[in-house]
This record gives C-alpha cells, structure tokens and sequence, in this order.
C-alpha cells in the first residue's frame, strides 16, 4: 500500500468544513503511542478541543511520531503514523459512520482463550516439531469456528498436513475397531480362526555335495573357440537322483527340494 504524503496546506483545502471540523477535533485529543526512544507515550499532540484547531495546525503534522486509534465499534487500539492519521480518521463503514477515532470508547474486543494448534503448549507439539512444522504464538482464538479460519488462512500448508494426520489416525483407528469386532464376533459363533501358516525350514546345504558338469553336445557350435554350455549336476548324497541346472544355485535348490521331498 503507498504511503500517504505528510499533511500540507493544498491536503487541508480538499476537507470538507464537517471533516475538518472532525480531524480537528480528533488531532487535538490524539495521544502519542510508544515507539523507540519515544518518553511521552500519552501527551497530548496538540493543545486541546476549547482551544480551538485552525487548517495551520493541521498543515503542521509533518513527521511527528505515532499516536493511538480506537475502532469505533470494537474499542480495537492501534497505533498510526501521525502522517497519516487524517486518512485514517476519514475511513467509514458501509453504513457511513466513522471507522476510527482517537477518543478511547473505553471497551475492547472480546478476547478468546483458544490456543493455535501450533501453539508451543499444544499437547501434540512434539509431534508437529518433529514434522519441521513451526510454532505460533497466537492463544485468543474465540471459538472453534474461529480456529478453523485461523488455521487456514494464517497456516494452509501446516493446516493440510495437520488434517491427514488426523485423518491416517482415525483410519488406523477404524480398522484396529473393525478387527477387534470381528474377533469378537466369531469367538460368540464358536469360529477359532486357523493359526497362521509357518514357513518351512530350508534345508541347509549339504557340505559333501560334489558338482558334477555336463556339457550340451546337441547345441550347435559355429566356432571351435567358442565354448560349449556346461550343465551343473549335484547328485543326491543319499540316492541316485542328480539335480541339473545351469548354474550352481539352480542345482542346490532342485537337490534340497529333493531331500525334503524324499528323504524328509
């Protein structure tokens, strides 16, 4: 947003006699808000409202700190720019009526209690951090309602990622829910579920197994140097079976799947 220029004496002539009438009034009872350095945080700006406030007043606001506003509706305070107090001042609702004011109405906004989801006191705080999710300091949500809003307007991505952890939490839960019931139900029926299958051991390699080789005569050899195919035998130890394959670990496993088979 660009800055409003300070107040000059061509800004005074454009108000209408009713604005300036309301800025006047409005400049005489405005009182400093704190900024650095600053040690006259509720001194009166300038002079007072019997005293009367010309267009030259006005004219002088140039660089002079900061003052207070209130909202008109809420009591709401917040600090301007004198600079720009006169802009601001002039601000109005829908409905015509003023927006700020420098007399404080003496109320203030309803503060709520609720606390961000991302606050440092969440009870799920260990968990967002380890989720390089950060911390938010704000904790006068008013409702719910309100919370979602904040949520996800001041935090979307933190918000989305929040919201499927919730979600993968209840689906865990649901099915943890759904297997107990189902357990439940077939004990009432007298059904005793089957224990699970157990894997059968391999049988360890038998160190004795020699390996015998076997080269394939059928397959056609276009040159002298190029080597014939070996087939790897591994007979059985205890019978005359002999397991072939191509490769070593082919013919173990077809002579342990033997054994088991045969010799138990």
């Amino acid at each position: 947003m660009t800055m409003a220029p300070p107040v000059t004496e061509m800004d005074t002539n454009e108000y209408e006699a009713d604005d300036l009438a309301y800025l006047q009034e409005m400049i005489a009872t405005a009182e400093r808000a704190d900024e650095p350095g600053d040690t006259h945080t509720h001194d009166t700006i300038v002079g007072n409202a019997d005293e009367g406030l010309g267009v030259s007043a006005i004219s002088e606001l140039s660089s002079a700190g900061y003052v207070w506003m209130y909202d008109t509706q809420t009591g709401d305070p917040s600090r301007t720019n004198l600079n720009m107090l006169p802009e601001q001042l002039q601000k109005t609702r829908e409905d015509g009526s003023r927006r700020f004011t420098t007399n404080d109405p003496g109320f203030r906004p309803v503060v709520g209690t609720i606390k961000c989801m991302l606050h440092a006191d969440d009870p799920s705080r260990e968990t967002y951090s380890a989720m390089g999710l950060p911390v938010c300091p704000k904790a006068t949500i008013l409702s719910k309602m309100s919370l979602l809003d904040h949520m996800r307007h001041k935090h979307p991505q933190e918000n989305k990622m929040i919201s499927q952890l919730t979600t993968d939490a209840k689906e865990a839960r649901q099915t943890e829910r759904e297997e107990a019931t189902l357990v439940a139900m077939q004990k009432m029926a007298g059904f005793t579920p089957a224990p699970p299958p157990v894997a059968e051991p391999v049988a360890p390699i038998a160190a004795e197994v020699e390996y015998e080789y076997e080269y394939e005569d059928e397959a056609p050899v276009e040159s002298v140097d190029e080597p014939k195919p070996v087939q790897i035998v591994a007979p059985c130890p205890i019978c005359v079976y002999k397991a072939k394959s191509m490769s070593q670990g082919g013919a173990t496993r077809k002579l342990n799947t033997h054994k088991r088979k045969k010799h138990g």
